[in-house]
């Protein structure tokens, strides 16, 4: 039986650790994806619910703690935690973070101006909440594409 070995030389796949922060990264835009998709099911779908909501909000804001969680857990299997090239990209995506939240507060102001916006916005309890937790999400999920697009430049 011919066993498949696999590739060598310049055709070889990078076999490349990835590090905590982009692990973590990976697997937190894909959670907050789902999270966002979850905000937009309770809050436009066919009948809002309140508690669906109130859970997703509940989740965003444990966020924190889920990274503080995973820290933990990788140091106690020794594992290699941050480092200064590891705290840059974090402070970049942070500040990228920032500014597409600043962006879509700013376009949300500007949408309250605009009457048809407005009665939009206000035609059930969980619209406007709902949009200011999406930008929240979105600006979020903006800092983790541009952290793992940072660990991918940092590799080259």
């Amino acid at each position: 039986m011919n066993a498949r070995r696999p590739p060598q030389g310049r055709n070889a796949p990078a076999r490349t650790s990835l590090s905590f922060g982009e692990r973590y990264a990976r697997r937190a835009w894909a959670g907050l994806a789902s999270l966002a998709l979850l905000v937009s099911v309770a809050a436009f779908g066919g009948s809002p619910s309140r508690v669906l909501f109130l859970a997703a909000v509940f989740v965003l804001a444990c966020q924190p703690l889920f990274r503080r969680r995973q820290m933990f857990e990788e140091q106690r299997r020794n594992e290699v935690m941050e480092d200064e090239r590891d705290r840059d990209i974090r402070l970049r995506a942070a500040a990228h973070a920032r500014a597409v939240l600043a962006a879509g507060v700013g376009a949300l102001a500007v949408a309250l101006c605009i009457p048809a916006a407005r009665q939009a916005l206000q035609a059930s309890d969980l619209a406007l909440p709902a949009v200011l937790v999406l930008l929240v999400i979105a600006a979020t999920l903006c800092g983790y594409v541009s952290e793992i697009a940072g660990y991918r430049v940092e590799r080259r």
